[in-house]
């Protein structure tokens, strides 16, 4: 899924590249980094984590 698609307070559920484990998370933020790309931060349960387009991103 495309980042930009996102809203804050989204619903998703997001697996870490070449993992088999995937994690549900509420989209918090959205930003951009310095070369210009975009990255989430999403909660998982207490913590925070960022997470970019390397990820496999569902909206649920």
């Amino acid at each position: 899924m495309e980042l930009h698609k996102l809203n804050k307070g989204d619903d998703i559920w997001f697996k870490y590249p070449n993992a088999t484990n995937s994690f549900p998370a509420v989209v918090e933020e959205f930003h951009y980094n310095f070369k210009g790309e975009p990255y989430l931060k999403v909660r998982v349960g207490s913590e925070l984590v960022e997470i970019d387009d390397k990820y496999e991103i569902v909206k649920v």
